[in-house]
């Protein structure tokens, strides 16, 4: 008697080798998945522990830019010059920005005249004023650095810049409360015109002992060691937002007071992130060059106009200090239209300064001079040898 087959039918082979597939495939690709997350989680583990463990580590890569170039971008920077760039009649002025930071501690005088040696055209000093009147060369972040290293007792634990002196107790007592909370915040810093000049003289910089100098010993070095005209720019620094009017006009006359005792009139270039120390600048003297700072990175530089590079032109600002972010050559070309000269700040990569140079400015701000010089000797050999090799065809 012949029973009829009620089982499925059997699939063919090739279908079936296919439906096995399908059924391991979801295993191996979950073990692909955990064995890739496994080793990134690894590598993280590994840069993190090397970073909050290792202060030496931590040190290197903290007070250098040198890590981020890679040899493609150096490359580039050195080998790659756009046409723009090579068809500059002069090359861009190098500056300085608080000196050569391979060499000494930002806004030193050690670092001023490490800049000097290494040939730098032109220097940036930050110019802050103190709680009674005097104007020192000092950025805020700076200022940050230095009181967490003394009040963490030494060291060296922010790029070993601190010096561990018993000027902690000193400067703790004379804090208000909330500046207090400022120098530990990540975030904030701690405001310079809220010391004394005495107080600040207290600071040391641990790695070569120098400390805060004020900006006439700064440009009376500047002006002593030179042997040819060197370009000074003065970078003015304000920092009370709630009276900025008062506060510049303070500022404008004591910065004019300075340059007319150290003869700086005809060198010194000042420029400032604050528009209205710029105009308070031109009313003291109107023959003094200033420059506008011209940036796009915040909300809070938008909403203040620095985005708009010709703006207040009434003023009569000679130079506009552009942001490395927004250089290009159509910008160079539109503010040298309006009759102002471009210093693109501050490029410290390798990247950076492909940009800044490529943009074709008057010069470009670095913490790096030597680096920065390196690359143009390079890139000018690049240029001749492409004229060479155009012109032989």
């Amino acid at each position: 008697m012949f029973v009829p087959n009620t089982r499925q039918p059997l699939l063919p082979a090739p279908r079936r080798r296919a439906q096995n597939r399908q059924g391991s495939a979801p295993s191996l690709k979950t073990f692909s998945s955990a064995l890739v997350w496994l080793i990134l989680t690894i590598i993280a583990v590994s840069l993190i522990f090397s970073y909050r463990f290792l202060p030496s580590s931590r040190e290197k890569y903290t007070i250098t830019e040198r890590t981020l170039d890679s040899e493609y971008e150096l490359y580039v920077l050195h080998h790659e010059p756009s046409s723009h760039f090579c068809s500059l009649p002069r090359r861009p002025l190098i500056c300085a920005h608080g000196g050569d930071l391979e060499s000494a501690p930002p806004n030193t005088l050690s670092s001023f005249q490490a800049a000097l040696e290494a040939g730098a055209d032109c220097i940036e000093v930050d110019v802050s004023m103190t709680k009674d009147g005097q104007l020192v060369a000092l950025h805020d972040r700076d200022l940050a650095a230095l009181l967490d290293i003394i009040r963490s007792g030494g060291g060296g634990t922010a790029a070993g810049r601190g010096t561990g002196t018993t000027a902690a107790p000193f400067l703790e007592s004379r804090l208000p409360s909330w500046n207090r909370r400022l120098v530990h915040s990540s975030d904030l810093f701690p405001i310079i015109g809220d010391y004394t000049w005495d107080q600040l003289l207290k600071l040391k910089w641990q790695k070569d002992g120098s400390g805060v100098a004020l900006v006439e010993d700064v440009l009376d070095l500047i002006l002593s060691s030179s042997s040819h005209d060197i370009a000074i720019t003065l970078d003015i620094k304000l920092t009370d937002s709630h009276n900025e009017i008062l506060e510049a006009e303070l500022m404008a006359q004591a910065v004019f007071d300075l340059l007319k005792k150290t003869n700086c009139g005809q060198y010194c270039m000042t420029w400032s992130k604050s528009d209205v120390f710029v105009a308070a600048m031109k009313i003291v003297d109107t023959n003094q060059r200033v420059g506008l700072v011209v940036l796009n990175e915040t909300s809070a530089s938008r909403t203040a106009r620095m985005h708009e590079p010709l703006r207040l032109q009434h003023l009569g600002a000679e130079v506009a200090g552009v942001h490395y972010r927004m250089a290009t050559t159509e910008l160079t070309k539109l503010l040298k239209k309006a009759k102002r000269e471009v210093h693109i700040w501050t490029a410290n990569t390798a990247a950076m300064m492909t940009v800044a140079l490529d943009a074709g400015p008057d010069a470009v701000v670095t913490s790096h001079p030597r680096k920065l010089l390196t690359a143009l000797h390079a890139r000018a050999a690049a240029c001749a040898r492409g004229r060479k090799e155009s012109s032989s065809f």
